[in-house]
């Protein structure tokens, strides 16, 4: 399904480039301001994403308001991939990315969360906005000239076509596979990451769940009342919602039950 490349305009918004993107051409609202369910529509009805983690990212994103990291794809595309952003460049970059920030980040800190959506974000160029006529999704590449339209301009390329069939991270594995590493953090300074053995690896997404639910988003929120402690329980919910269903993770409830 061809994504609607009409009515483009660039908003300077405060959000990831695929959002932006979605904005501009009249999936979410161009104020910048959206709620969950809108967020979740736009992003299966522009990139075709799997509803789970639709619905996942999302409420994770809603509730502690993370960020991507977005620079140097022109650079590392064309040293590892040709000129196209592919799962060997993500992989490169992402493990640059690492290492750069143990080098010069003090308090860099790759662990539960954090470990995990580093390697996620670096697949959804190839996996969300790589033209859908492109049906091998594990060997995509993102042309570089789009990369523009994207990140600066948040705009869908012309003639652009979402993913396939309802989709999610593609390649995750395997770009973390390439430069394996460990969840952890600086201790003392630059260059002096430690690994940490009570953070959850790749593997272990309950335990990831379980952090972002009963530790982050606690440590935000520690006493809510009224309407703000009865929309986190419902946003817990939501959260719980978008975990795999394979995963057989037990939902908490930080915040009791309504």
């Amino acid at each position: 399904m061809e994504a609607s490349s009409q009515g483009r305009h660039a908003w300077p918004l405060p959000w990831r480039p695929g959002l932006n993107t979605l904005a501009s051409h009249g999936y979410l609202p161009r104020d910048g301001v959206a709620i969950p369910a809108q967020l979740i529509q736009a992003v299966q009805e522009g990139f075709n994403m799997e509803n789970g983690i639709a619905r996942f990212v999302t409420y994770a994103a809603h509730l502690v308001d993370g960020n991507l990291v977005t620079d140097l794809f022109a650079d590392f595309s064309k040293r590892y991939g040709g000129g196209l952003y592919n799962m060997t460049v993500a992989a490169e970059l992402r493990y640059h990315r690492i290492q750069e920030s143990i080098a010069t980040n003090p308090q860099f800190d790759s662990r539960l969360l954090r470990f995990s959506t580093a390697y996620a974000e670096a697949t959804f160029p190839c996996t969300f906005f790589v033209d859908g006529r492109i049906s091998n999704r594990t060997t995509a590449g993102w042309d570089v000239t789009n990369t523009t339209l994207f990140f600066r301009d948040s705009e869908f390329p012309h003639d652009f076509w979402r993913a396939p069939f309802p989709t999610d991270p593609i390649g995750f594995n395997e770009i973390a596979q390439t430069h394996p590493m460990v969840p952890g953090r600086n201790v003392q300074g630059i260059n002096s990451f430690t690994h940490d053995p009570s953070s959850a690896d790749l593997a272990d997404l309950c335990l990831i769940y379980n952090h972002l639910a009963n530790v982050v988003v606690r440590g935000l929120y520690p006493n809510p009342k009224g309407v703000s402690k009865k929309n986190l329980i419902i946003n817990s919910g939501h959260l719980y919602s978008g975990t795999p269903k394979q995963s057989g993770c037990e939902e908490v409830f930080p915040y009791g039950k309504l």
